[in-house]
């Protein structure tokens, strides 16, 4: 299910998240999945949820195009397991592309 809360403050997207995990998922195994705009919103809200909870465990914290690219994964057929935008690929597309360009001679 995919649930969509909106706010300029964090902690009250935190403490409506909170409420929401406190009803647990169908299976004991199966992760809480929640988009992060970063890294350090991630490891703040985990903290956060730690000191609610006791114990923050088997959350996954993706950015929102890499919660996307799942979505695609798992309902359309043919989608790559990378997307070729994700950073990791784009960079060597980028150099790709670019060749020899602002390289330097005899390098």
């Amino acid at each position: 299910m995919l649930i969509l809360h909106q706010s300029n403050r964090l902690e009250r997207l935190a403490d409506s998240l909170s409420e929401v995990l406190e009803s647990p998922l169908s299976s004991p195994l199966a992760p809480e999945i929640v988009a992060v705009q970063s890294i350090g919103a991630a490891r703040w809200l985990a903290l956060r949820l730690a000191r609610r909870f006791g114990v923050t465990a088997n959350i996954q914290f993706p950015f929102p195009a890499t919660l996307l690219w799942r979505l695609f994964r798992a309902v359309l057929p043919d989608v790559p397991e990378r997307s070729p935008f994700a950073a990791e690929v784009l960079t060597w597309r980028t150099l790709r592309h670019l060749g020899d360009v602002g390289r330097p001679a005899g390098v």
